[in-house]
């Protein structure tokens, strides 16, 4: 129970920061800008998360949370959980989740994410999106100089943290 708690505690911490954060840029946006972003926010369906790297000792996994609240995880190297997991975040959380976390993406995609090359110690992380049926991908070269995409990105590993995980075969 107390882990239950501390991963949402977290979760909502990231959120609110980077809510707050991006807060001061949507002041100075219209509100059809951010109508724009709100709708462009209620068409993605599914953000998969991928950390690759090239060293033995990197991190090697990818987790995917879609709209309707499943996800699929696949622990490949230097994780707590290696092979595959799905599972459904709970429905007693307040509001949609999954809206606040696509809400989210929207507003990383307006900042410029750090594309620096990384060294060795570091994990590149890949973005897809899908929204309304297109896909949409890019990388992260140096993810720890992001404020914004460790906040999105602890958001939806947090969400996930809570819910049941299930052995999968696949």
């Amino acid at each position: 129970m107390y882990c239950s708690r501390a991963f949402l505690i977290l979760f909502l911490l990231f959120t609110a920061g980077f809510v707050g954060a991006v807060k001061v840029s949507t002041d100075e946006r219209t509100a059809e800008q951010v109508d724009a972003d709100e709708a462009a926010a209620r068409k993605i369906t599914a953000i998969t998360l991928i950390r690759s790297s090239d060293s033995k000792d990197g991190l090697a996994d990818s987790l995917t949370l879609r709209k309707d609240g499943k996800f699929h995880y696949v622990g490949k190297r230097n994780v707590a959980r290696i092979g595959a997991y799905s599972g459904k975040i709970p429905a007693s959380y307040f509001g949609d989740p999954f809206l606040v976390i696509a809400e989210n993406y929207v507003a990383l995609r307006r900042h410029s994410v750090s594309t620096g090359k990384p060294t060795q110690s570091v994990t590149p992380v890949t973005i897809k999106v899908e929204r309304a049926g297109k896909m949409e991908e890019f990388t992260v070269w140096c993810p720890g100089l992001d404020r914004h995409l460790f906040a999105f990105e602890m958001s939806i590993r947090g969400l996930v943290a809570d819910a049941q995980w299930k052995k999968s075969e696949k």
